[in-house]
Protein backbone atom coordinates (compact mmCIF):
# COMPACT_ATOMS: atom_id res chain seq x y z
CA UNK A 1 0.00 0.00 0.00
CA UNK A 2 1.37 3.41 -0.98
CA UNK A 3 -0.30 6.81 -0.61
CA UNK A 4 1.20 10.20 -1.41
CA UNK A 5 0.13 13.71 -2.29
CA UNK A 6 -0.12 17.29 -1.07
CA UNK A 7 -1.72 18.61 2.12
CA UNK A 8 -2.45 22.20 1.22
CA UNK A 9 0.03 24.35 -0.68
CA UNK A 10 3.05 23.95 1.62
CA UNK A 11 3.00 20.30 2.75
CA UNK A 12 3.51 16.98 0.97
CA UNK A 13 3.37 13.43 2.34
CA UNK A 14 4.32 9.89 1.36
CA UNK A 15 3.19 6.79 3.31
CA UNK A 16 3.74 3.13 2.42
CA UNK A 17 3.49 -0.31 4.05
CA UNK A 18 4.48 -3.79 2.87
CA UNK A 19 4.26 -7.44 3.94
CA UNK A 20 6.23 -10.28 2.41
CA UNK A 21 4.63 -13.37 0.88
CA UNK A 22 7.49 -15.67 1.90
CA UNK A 23 5.43 -17.32 4.66
CA UNK A 24 2.91 -18.54 2.05
CA UNK A 25 5.63 -19.58 -0.39
CA UNK A 26 7.59 -21.50 2.28
CA UNK A 27 4.42 -23.24 3.42
CA UNK A 28 3.61 -24.27 -0.16
CA UNK A 29 7.18 -25.56 -0.57
CA UNK A 30 6.79 -27.53 2.71
CA UNK A 31 9.71 -25.85 4.46
CA UNK A 32 9.94 -26.22 8.28
CA UNK A 33 10.18 -22.48 9.03
CA UNK A 34 7.89 -19.61 8.04
CA UNK A 35 9.28 -16.02 8.07
CA UNK A 36 7.01 -12.98 7.79
CA UNK A 37 8.51 -9.57 7.05
CA UNK A 38 6.56 -6.32 7.54
CA UNK A 39 7.75 -2.76 7.07
CA UNK A 40 6.39 0.74 6.71
CA UNK A 41 7.63 4.26 6.17
CA UNK A 42 6.42 7.84 5.96
CA UNK A 43 7.78 11.23 4.96
CA UNK A 44 6.12 14.61 5.55
CA UNK A 45 7.71 17.81 4.26
CA UNK A 46 6.47 21.28 5.17
CA UNK A 47 7.80 24.50 3.69
CA UNK A 48 7.14 27.46 6.01
CA UNK A 49 8.57 29.98 3.53
CA UNK A 50 11.51 30.38 1.17
CA UNK A 51 14.01 30.28 4.05
CA UNK A 52 12.59 27.61 6.40
CA UNK A 53 11.46 24.01 5.92
CA UNK A 54 11.04 20.88 8.05
CA UNK A 55 10.88 17.20 7.13
CA UNK A 56 9.59 14.31 9.26
CA UNK A 57 10.71 10.80 8.38
CA UNK A 58 9.82 7.43 9.90
CA UNK A 59 10.89 3.87 9.05
CA UNK A 60 9.87 0.68 10.83
CA UNK A 61 9.91 -3.09 10.41
CA UNK A 62 8.68 -6.21 12.20
CA UNK A 63 10.22 -9.58 11.32
CA UNK A 64 8.38 -12.62 12.69
CA UNK A 65 9.52 -16.21 12.53
CA UNK A 66 7.60 -19.35 13.44
CA UNK A 67 8.05 -23.08 12.97
CA UNK A 68 5.96 -25.08 10.53
CA UNK A 69 5.33 -28.01 12.86
CA UNK A 70 2.81 -29.59 10.44
CA UNK A 71 5.46 -29.83 7.70
CA UNK A 72 5.58 -33.65 7.97
CA UNK A 73 1.83 -34.14 7.69
CA UNK A 74 1.03 -36.42 4.76
CA UNK A 75 4.55 -37.80 4.41
CA UNK A 76 5.07 -41.57 4.56
CA UNK A 77 7.88 -42.60 6.95
CA UNK A 78 8.11 -45.95 5.14
CA UNK A 79 8.98 -44.24 1.87
CA UNK A 80 12.78 -43.76 1.64
CA UNK A 81 12.52 -40.28 0.12
CA UNK A 82 9.85 -39.15 2.58
CA UNK A 83 11.81 -40.67 5.48
CA UNK A 84 14.87 -38.62 4.56
CA UNK A 85 12.75 -35.46 4.27
CA UNK A 86 11.12 -36.16 7.66
CA UNK A 87 14.56 -36.58 9.26
CA UNK A 88 15.82 -33.29 7.78
CA UNK A 89 12.65 -31.46 8.86
CA UNK A 90 12.83 -32.84 12.40
CA UNK A 91 16.48 -31.79 12.69
CA UNK A 92 15.60 -28.24 11.60
CA UNK A 93 12.54 -28.07 13.88
CA UNK A 94 14.62 -29.32 16.80
CA UNK A 95 17.48 -26.85 16.42
CA UNK A 96 16.29 -23.59 14.93
CA UNK A 97 15.02 -21.02 17.49
CA UNK A 98 11.85 -18.96 17.26
CA UNK A 99 12.85 -15.37 16.60
CA UNK A 100 11.14 -11.99 16.45
CA UNK A 101 12.72 -8.65 15.69
CA UNK A 102 11.41 -5.13 15.31
CA UNK A 103 13.15 -1.85 14.63
CA UNK A 104 12.24 1.74 13.84
CA UNK A 105 13.79 5.11 13.13
CA UNK A 106 11.91 8.38 13.46
CA UNK A 107 13.22 11.90 13.17
CA UNK A 108 12.92 15.47 11.97
CA UNK A 109 15.21 17.68 9.88
CA UNK A 110 14.85 21.47 10.07
CA UNK A 111 16.68 23.71 7.58
CA UNK A 112 17.09 27.48 7.58
CA UNK A 113 18.51 29.15 4.46
CA UNK A 114 20.43 32.43 4.32
CA UNK A 115 22.18 34.24 1.49
CA UNK A 116 25.50 32.37 1.71
CA UNK A 117 24.76 29.62 4.20
CA UNK A 118 22.20 27.27 5.64
CA UNK A 119 21.76 25.65 9.04
CA UNK A 120 20.50 22.12 9.70
CA UNK A 121 19.09 20.65 12.93
CA UNK A 122 18.44 16.90 13.05
CA UNK A 123 16.65 15.15 15.93
CA UNK A 124 16.07 11.40 15.71
CA UNK A 125 15.45 8.19 17.62
CA UNK A 126 16.16 4.64 16.47
CA UNK A 127 15.51 1.36 18.27
CA UNK A 128 16.12 -2.35 17.72
CA UNK A 129 14.54 -5.20 19.70
CA UNK A 130 15.66 -8.77 19.08
CA UNK A 131 14.31 -11.86 20.88
CA UNK A 132 14.74 -15.60 20.43
CA UNK A 133 13.81 -18.68 22.44
CA UNK A 134 14.02 -22.45 22.13
CA UNK A 135 12.73 -25.45 24.10
CA UNK A 136 13.83 -29.06 23.79
CA UNK A 137 11.35 -30.92 21.55
CA UNK A 138 9.60 -27.52 21.21
CA UNK A 139 7.78 -28.29 24.47
CA UNK A 140 7.13 -24.85 25.95
CA UNK A 141 5.00 -26.29 28.79
CA UNK A 142 8.08 -27.62 30.64
CA UNK A 143 10.45 -24.86 31.94
CA UNK A 144 13.21 -27.42 32.51
CA UNK A 145 13.43 -27.95 28.74
CA UNK A 146 14.36 -24.33 28.02
CA UNK A 147 17.52 -24.16 25.92
CA UNK A 148 17.57 -20.51 24.88
CA UNK A 149 15.85 -17.36 26.10
CA UNK A 150 17.37 -14.21 24.64
CA UNK A 151 16.21 -10.60 24.45
CA UNK A 152 18.24 -7.52 23.59
CA UNK A 153 17.43 -3.87 22.84
CA UNK A 154 19.39 -0.99 21.36
CA UNK A 155 17.97 2.54 21.55
CA UNK A 156 19.67 5.75 20.38
CA UNK A 157 18.44 9.35 20.75
CA UNK A 158 20.42 11.79 18.59
CA UNK A 159 20.71 15.52 17.99
CA UNK A 160 22.96 17.16 15.38
CA UNK A 161 23.52 20.81 14.39
CA UNK A 162 25.36 21.78 11.19
CA UNK A 163 26.23 25.10 9.59
CA UNK A 164 27.28 25.14 5.92
CA UNK A 165 28.77 28.30 4.40
CA UNK A 166 29.60 28.98 0.73
CA UNK A 167 31.42 32.21 -0.10
CA UNK A 168 34.11 33.25 -2.61
CA UNK A 169 34.83 29.64 -3.71
CA UNK A 170 35.13 28.54 -0.09
CA UNK A 171 32.87 25.90 1.39
CA UNK A 172 32.88 25.46 5.16
CA UNK A 173 30.88 22.90 7.11
CA UNK A 174 30.94 22.57 10.91
CA UNK A 175 28.75 21.03 13.56
CA UNK A 176 28.22 19.16 16.81
CA UNK A 177 26.56 15.86 17.59
CA UNK A 178 25.05 14.57 20.86
CA UNK A 179 23.68 11.08 21.46
CA UNK A 180 22.22 9.05 24.29
CA UNK A 181 22.30 5.28 23.77
CA UNK A 182 20.95 2.41 25.87
CA UNK A 183 21.66 -1.29 25.40
CA UNK A 184 20.04 -4.14 27.35
CA UNK A 185 20.64 -7.86 27.11
CA UNK A 186 19.01 -10.77 28.93
CA UNK A 187 20.50 -14.14 27.97
CA UNK A 188 19.87 -17.71 29.09
CA UNK A 189 21.70 -20.23 26.92
CA UNK A 190 22.44 -23.92 27.40
CA UNK A 191 25.23 -25.21 25.15
CA UNK A 192 26.00 -28.89 24.61
CA UNK A 193 29.72 -29.74 24.67
CA UNK A 194 31.67 -33.03 24.80
CA UNK A 195 32.29 -32.28 28.49
CA UNK A 196 28.59 -31.74 29.21
CA UNK A 197 26.09 -28.91 29.21
CA UNK A 198 27.29 -25.35 29.83
CA UNK A 199 24.80 -22.68 30.92
CA UNK A 200 25.24 -18.96 30.40
CA UNK A 201 22.85 -16.72 32.29
CA UNK A 202 23.41 -12.96 32.56
CA UNK A 203 21.75 -9.56 32.21
CA UNK A 204 23.24 -6.26 31.06
CA UNK A 205 21.90 -2.71 31.13
CA UNK A 206 24.26 -0.13 29.60
CA UNK A 207 23.77 3.61 29.01
CA UNK A 208 26.34 5.58 27.00
CA UNK A 209 26.36 9.31 26.29
CA UNK A 210 28.27 10.23 23.13
CA UNK A 211 29.47 13.58 21.79
CA UNK A 212 31.28 14.78 18.67
CA UNK A 213 32.56 17.93 16.97
CA UNK A 214 33.33 18.01 13.24
CA UNK A 215 34.34 20.44 10.52
CA UNK A 216 35.42 20.58 6.90
CA UNK A 217 36.79 23.31 4.62
CA UNK A 218 37.35 23.12 0.86
CA UNK A 219 38.06 25.31 -2.15
CA UNK A 220 39.50 25.11 -5.69
CA UNK A 221 42.96 26.58 -6.48
CA UNK A 222 45.25 26.86 -9.54
CA UNK A 223 42.47 28.29 -11.70
CA UNK A 224 40.05 25.66 -10.38
CA UNK A 225 42.22 22.78 -11.65
CA UNK A 226 42.97 21.56 -8.12
CA UNK A 227 40.23 20.96 -5.53
CA UNK A 228 41.46 20.69 -1.93
CA UNK A 229 39.50 19.66 1.14
CA UNK A 230 40.49 19.21 4.77
CA UNK A 231 38.29 18.00 7.59
CA UNK A 232 38.35 16.59 11.09
CA UNK A 233 36.14 14.91 13.66
CA UNK A 234 36.47 14.49 17.44
CA UNK A 235 34.46 11.73 19.15
CA UNK A 236 34.00 10.84 22.81
CA UNK A 237 31.69 9.16 25.28
CA UNK A 238 31.43 8.34 28.99
CA UNK A 239 31.93 4.55 28.74
CA UNK A 240 35.44 4.66 30.23
CA UNK A 241 38.32 7.08 30.86
CA UNK A 242 40.08 6.31 27.56
CA UNK A 243 36.99 7.15 25.50
CA UNK A 244 36.04 10.27 27.49
CA UNK A 245 38.87 12.36 26.02
CA UNK A 246 37.93 13.35 22.43
CA UNK A 247 41.60 13.97 21.60
CA UNK A 248 42.14 10.20 21.77
CA UNK A 249 39.67 9.91 18.89
CA UNK A 250 40.94 12.75 16.68
CA UNK A 251 40.10 11.93 13.04
CA UNK A 252 41.69 14.17 10.37
CA UNK A 253 40.79 13.82 6.65
CA UNK A 254 42.33 15.28 3.49
CA UNK A 255 41.39 14.99 -0.18
CA UNK A 256 42.63 16.43 -3.48
CA UNK A 257 41.50 16.22 -7.09
CA UNK A 258 43.68 17.54 -9.92
CA UNK A 259 42.42 18.02 -13.48
CA UNK A 260 45.13 16.98 -15.94
CA UNK A 261 42.90 17.90 -18.90
CA UNK A 262 39.22 18.62 -19.43
CA UNK A 263 38.59 14.87 -19.39
CA UNK A 264 41.29 13.34 -17.18
CA UNK A 265 41.81 13.91 -13.46
CA UNK A 266 43.73 12.39 -10.55
CA UNK A 267 41.99 11.81 -7.20
CA UNK A 268 43.50 11.22 -3.77
CA UNK A 269 42.14 11.12 -0.25
CA UNK A 270 43.33 9.92 3.11
CA UNK A 271 41.86 9.97 6.58
CA UNK A 272 41.60 8.43 9.99
CA UNK A 273 38.27 7.11 11.22
CA UNK A 274 37.07 5.98 14.65
CA UNK A 275 34.14 3.68 15.33
CA UNK A 276 32.67 2.57 18.64
CA UNK A 277 32.79 -1.22 19.19
CA UNK A 278 29.49 -3.09 19.00
CA UNK A 279 27.10 -2.80 21.95
CA UNK A 280 27.35 -6.57 22.43
CA UNK A 281 31.02 -6.06 23.34
CA UNK A 282 30.49 -2.85 25.35
CA UNK A 283 27.59 -4.31 27.36
CA UNK A 284 28.88 -7.84 27.93
CA UNK A 285 28.77 -8.64 31.64
CA UNK A 286 29.31 -11.54 34.02
CA UNK A 287 26.65 -13.13 36.24
CA UNK A 288 27.18 -10.35 38.84
CA UNK A 289 26.37 -7.66 36.27
CA UNK A 290 29.95 -6.33 36.01
CA UNK A 291 30.93 -5.02 32.57
CA UNK A 292 33.88 -7.25 31.71
CA UNK A 293 35.28 -5.16 28.86
CA UNK A 294 34.85 -1.70 30.37
CA UNK A 295 38.51 -0.94 31.08
CA UNK A 296 40.06 -2.54 28.00
CA UNK A 297 37.88 -1.50 25.05
CA UNK A 298 38.81 1.48 22.87
CA UNK A 299 37.39 3.02 19.72
CA UNK A 300 38.22 1.00 16.61
CA UNK A 301 40.71 3.01 14.54
CA UNK A 302 41.16 2.76 10.78
CA UNK A 303 43.52 4.70 8.49
CA UNK A 304 42.49 4.93 4.83
CA UNK A 305 44.54 5.89 1.75
CA UNK A 306 42.75 6.03 -1.60
CA UNK A 307 44.13 7.06 -5.02
CA UNK A 308 42.75 6.82 -8.52
CA UNK A 309 42.32 8.22 -12.00
CA UNK A 310 39.09 9.47 -13.57
CA UNK A 311 38.09 9.85 -17.22
CA UNK A 312 35.04 11.80 -18.46
CA UNK A 313 34.54 11.04 -22.18
CA UNK A 314 31.44 13.28 -22.21
CA UNK A 315 29.14 15.18 -19.87
CA UNK A 316 27.05 12.09 -19.10
CA UNK A 317 29.75 9.47 -18.51
CA UNK A 318 32.41 8.93 -15.85
CA UNK A 319 34.96 6.10 -15.73
CA UNK A 320 37.23 5.77 -12.70
CA UNK A 321 39.76 3.29 -11.32
CA UNK A 322 40.83 3.43 -7.68
CA UNK A 323 43.00 1.55 -5.26
CA UNK A 324 42.81 1.70 -1.49
CA UNK A 325 44.69 0.62 1.61
CA UNK A 326 43.14 0.33 5.07
CA UNK A 327 44.98 -0.29 8.32
CA UNK A 328 43.02 -1.20 11.46
CA UNK A 329 44.02 -0.81 15.10
CA UNK A 330 42.35 -1.58 18.45
CA UNK A 331 39.92 -4.02 16.85
CA UNK A 332 38.20 -6.22 19.47
CA UNK A 333 38.13 -9.97 19.09
CA UNK A 334 36.97 -12.87 21.25
CA UNK A 335 39.51 -14.07 23.83
CA UNK A 336 37.87 -17.51 23.87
Amino acid sequence: LAVDGPIGEKTTYNISARQSYLQFLFQALRLPFLPTFNDGQFKIKHKFNEKNQITFVGLGAIDQFRLNESVNDGLDPNDPDDAETIEENNYTLGNIPINEQYNYTIGAVYKHFEENSFQTIVVSRNALNNSAYKYQDNDESDPSKKILDYNSTETENKMRFENTIRKNSWKVNMGVNLENARYTNSTFDRIATPQGSITRNFESDLTVNKYAVFGQISRPVLNARLDLSFGFRLDGNDYNTEMQNPLNQFSPRFSASYSLTDRWSLNFNTGRYHQLPAYTALGFSNSEGTLINKERLKYIQSDHVVAGVQFNPDSKTKISVEGFYKFYRQYPFSLS
